[in-house]
């Protein structure tokens, strides 16, 4: 039986494969999948590969479980949502290449 989550939570740091790699594995496979990115790496480069592999949200692991929950409902109803901290960081990232 495949098993197609309403949302998924992904961390970037898996086992023998790189996680924004999943996730555009996920979304080939599931196109209508919505994911939020739940890791504890906050670089430029992680945050945009991951957007780029179409992650929904981008959370930090240790945010609080009313702002996880939060992200959860959003990205379920179609929005997607950054944690204000990677919000700011991809936002320098694009200013910087503009």
């Amino acid at each position: 039986v495949a098993l197609r989550p309403d949302v998924i939570l992904l961390d970037l740091e898996l086992p023998g494969l790189d996680g924004a790699e999943a996730l555009r594995q996920i979304r080939a496979d599931q196109p209508g999948a919505r994911v939020i990115v739940f890791t504890a790496f906050d670089t430029d480069e992680r945050i945009v590969g991951a957007l780029q592999a179409g992650a929904q949200g981008y959370l930090l692991k240790g945010v609080p479980r009313e702002e996880l929950a939060r992200a959860i409902h959003v990205v379920h109803e179609g929005g997607s949502l950054l944690q204000p901290l990677v919000a700011a960081r991809f936002l320098d990232h694009v200013r910087q290449r503009g």
